[in-house]
């Protein structure tokens, strides 16, 4: 039980039949993505769960591999191992293709194919907020995955590479508005909607002013972007976790739902 929350299946047991899944970090217990897809389990009535495992670096390869002659259906793949998990896998869909991540990964016979459910998990988020004119920081493979599923909105990229917002610019095929960003070139995002950081490096510091809702990927709590969110009382400052019930639905949904 984890919060008042039993995470067992319907029955709060494990039999043959019950499909068994896995939730794959090095501190699995701290992640509630398995306490909300418990819930949902549970909640449909049907005969599955899935357990954290608690995996450190060095046995990740191993225990990811020999999933596919287990019992497993499949695993949730925490941050800290979705690039590695691209050397695992036999199959990938569009998504991981174009991020270069995967964040789950599911076995067919003695096979795992890899999906990464973010992106979708992101396009829920900006539908809930009525977000249309959205500023990406970053230009690497997860803001492309991103910029793939909102085609339809009005896009800025800022990255501190040009190049790198010309090539998602070209791979999609739409225009987007291509903006530098550095700590010394002065930026103002008040104009747009919803700001996404997808940069794992610290280059806020030119950033004079936010949007009204801020989704921040990386969730470095000691960077300049979370800093200047916290203290201004008009920005809505959102980390990576406050997807995780959206990630849960769109996980169960389209994957485990019997």
């Amino acid at each position: 039980m984890s919060d008042g929350i039993m995470t067992m299946n319907a029955e709060n047991s494990i039999s043959n039949e019950t499909k068994l899944y896995g939730l794959i970090s090095e501190n699995a217990q701290q992640n509630r993505l398995f306490v909300f897809i418990n819930r949902l389990i549970k909640k449909a009535g049907s005969n599955g769960m899935i357990i954290p495992m608690n995996i450190r670096p060095d046995d990740f390869y191993f225990t990811l591999s020999n999933m596919k002659k287990s019992h497993v259906n499949g695993a949730w793949i925490d941050r800290q191992y979705q690039k590695d998990t691209l050397d695992i896998i036999d199959s990938k869909d569009k998504m991981v293709e174009i991020s270069g991540l995967c964040d789950f990964v599911t076995r067919e016979a003695e096979t795992l194919h890899g999906t990464y459910l973010l992106p979708n998990s992101i396009k829920s988020f900006v539908k809930e907020h009525k977000a249309e004119k959205i500023a990406i920081i970053g230009a690497e493979g997860m803001a492309e995955a991103i910029v793939c599923v909102l085609k339809d909105k009005q896009l800025a990229l800022f990255d501190p590479e040009i190049e790198r917002i010309l090539n998602i610019s070209q791979n999609q095929g739409i225009e987007v508005d291509i903006n530098r960003l550095t700590n010394e070139n002065e930026i103002d995002l008040k104009s747009y909607d919803l700001v996404i950081n997808t940069l794992d490096i610290d280059v806020f510091k030119g950033i004079t002013k936010l949007s009204p809702i801020c989704l921040d990927l990386r969730d470095d709590r000691d960077d300049a972007l979370h800093i200047m969110a916290s203290l201004d009382n008009d920005v809505e400052y959102f980390d990576y976790t406050s997807l995780l019930e959206t990630i849960s639905e769109n996980l169960f949904n389209n994957i485990i739902k019997e």
